[in-house]
């Protein structure tokens, strides 16, 4: 059996900042980079995890980027929106209300949820 890293995951959850740490963890442990988004209520604390995160990166000799946070809660900038810009997505996971699920089918992102 070989394993293949598939590149840069975007994982979308609430307010749950554990799964900050956890879906970095899982992410970059196989090999992939990850792109969190969280919910509005815990940006404070995921801004801050984030940051231990590519620390602990930088420590380890390796980009600090290959953790990222999206912080921004403007339309123009959400999440999905990633999804839109590259024909190369090809799974944005997370747990998400179903309208989001509908708009990432649409934009060639495929769900994993």
């Amino acid at each position: 059996r070989v394993s293949v890293p598939l590149g840069v995951i975007g994982v979308i959850f609430e307010s749950r900042p554990n799964v900050t740490v956890d879906a970095a963890a899982m992410c970059l442990k196989s090999g992939n980079a990850v792109i969190l988004r969280g919910g509005r209520e815990a940006i404070g604390t995921n801004t801050a995890l984030c940051a231990l995160i590519q620390d602990c990166l930088e420590k380890a000799g390796l980009p600090a980027p290959i953790a990222a946070l999206l912080t921004s809660f403007d339309a123009n900038t959400r999440s999905g929106r990633i999804a839109a810009t590259t024909d190369d997505t090809r799974k944005l996971g997370g747990h998400a209300p179903a309208r989001l699920e509908d708009f990432l089918r649409a934009n060639k992102a495929a769900f994993a949820g």
